[in-house]
């Protein structure tokens, strides 16, 4: 692999008694999206803050093309910052807005109005360029907020939340407009976000934190169906908890033996919970089966089918809304679990009494 853009090496934060970073590591490669997500207070806001220079390290260095800049003040970062409130100048126009930054470095007029046009023609806003803030929605304030921070040719683009404080419609629509413009620009780009449909969808690569550290970090494609730990398979996406007993490395829970794939405590006979995917069980209609069909929603090219028996918690299973169709409410059916791993996790004390409670009943 050729040297990073931009490398941050053992990282670490504390406030007072607690640590926020805990030797953090984390690279970003040439025209590289990565996005860190986790939950409120695990650290990713104070990593970008510190990456521009708005916080300090403890320890730890940040390195940028291979130079130091740890000690090196924010307006010389060269790092473009877009934050989930838009901070527009409220007296300034969208043009002068974006050209602010290019007349901080002492741009000339000309070669500042004409980047300005440039940039709200790329995130499609040159017919409002002579609108105040006032006179904007929220989601066209972010994109000349977006394009300001990318007039100055930034060394990296840091996006804070960017997108939380605007409606679905429009923070789907942004996502796609930012990604478009970062590999249009071919910029290095760190998003953080707590919303995990933003990251899946937006970044080359995740990075999932959890007090202070990264506990994964992997394509999106790895994160979702290769998860290394319970809180991993669970932040990111949807799963069914299965509550089932650990033997040899394996859980079996309906009907099938699956493998368990991550680093545990379990000995034989403990329970155990899988953790499986809505997509990765399938239906199969039978009369004498234990589960039945409790409820289905359309979520639109897919329907999420509920289900239950005598000894489990509802069951969410997805499939497509046509082979959805072919199940009733009220219909008995058996449930397969259509791979043959799984991440297990360490059941709840109702699911371990439930489970010790079917195995009685059905002795």
């Amino acid at each position: 692999m050729s040297q990073p853009r931009i490398q941050l090496t053992n990282i670490t934060k504390t406030y007072g008694q607690k640590t926020v970073l805990n030797n953090l590591n984390l690279h970003l490669g040439e025209a590289e999206m990565v996005a860190l997500l986790g939950p409120s207070g695990c650290g990713k806001s104070t990593t970008l803050k510190i990456l521009a220079g708005l916080e300090h390290a403890d320890a730890g260095e940040i390195l940028v093309d291979g130079k130091d800049i740890s000690k090196v003040p924010t307006r010389k970062r060269n790092m473009g910052i877009v934050f989930q409130a838009y901070s527009l100048f409220p007296h300034m126009t969208a043009k002068d807005n974006v050209g602010y930054g290019l007349r901080i470095h002492g741009t000339a007029a000309a070669a500042r109005r004409k980047r300005s046009e440039e940039l709200l023609e790329l995130v499609s806003l040159a017919e409002h360029m002579d609108k105040y803030p006032v006179q904007m929605s929220g989601g066209q304030q972010q994109r000349v907020a977006l394009a300001r921070a990318l007039a100055i040719s930034p060394e990296l683009l840091l996006l804070d939340e960017p997108l939380s404080a605007l409606d679905a419609k429009v923070r789907s629509q942004l996502r796609d407009e930012i990604r478009r413009i970062q590999l249009s620009e071919g910029i290095s780009t760190l998003l953080v976000t707590h919303d995990q449909e933003e990251a899946l969808v937006m970044a080359d690569r995740i990075g999932v934190m959890n007090a202070g550290i990264i506990e994964q970090i992997g394509t999106p494609g790895e994160l979702y169906n290769q998860p290394n730990s319970p809180f991993i398979s669970e932040f990111v996406g949807v799963v069914n908890r299965l509550p089932g007993f650990y033997q040899d490395g394996h859980i079996q829970v309906l009907g099938s033996q699956l493998l368990a794939t991550n680093e545990h405590e379990f000995t034989n006979g403990d329970i155990a919970v899988a953790l499986v995917r809505p997509e990765q069980i399938e239906v199969l209609a039978d009369p004498a089966g234990s589960h039945t069909v409790l409820n289905k929603q359309l979520r639109g090219i897919f329907t999420s089918v509920t289900l239950t028996g005598p000894e489990r918690s509802p069951i969410r299973v997805d499939m497509s809304s046509r082979s959805a169709d072919a199940f009733e409410i009220g219909q008995p059916v058996k449930l397969r679990v259509e791979r043959t791993d799984t991440v297990i996790g360490s059941p709840t004390k109702n699911e371990a009494e439930t489970l010790k409670q079917y195995q009685k009943e059905s002795n």
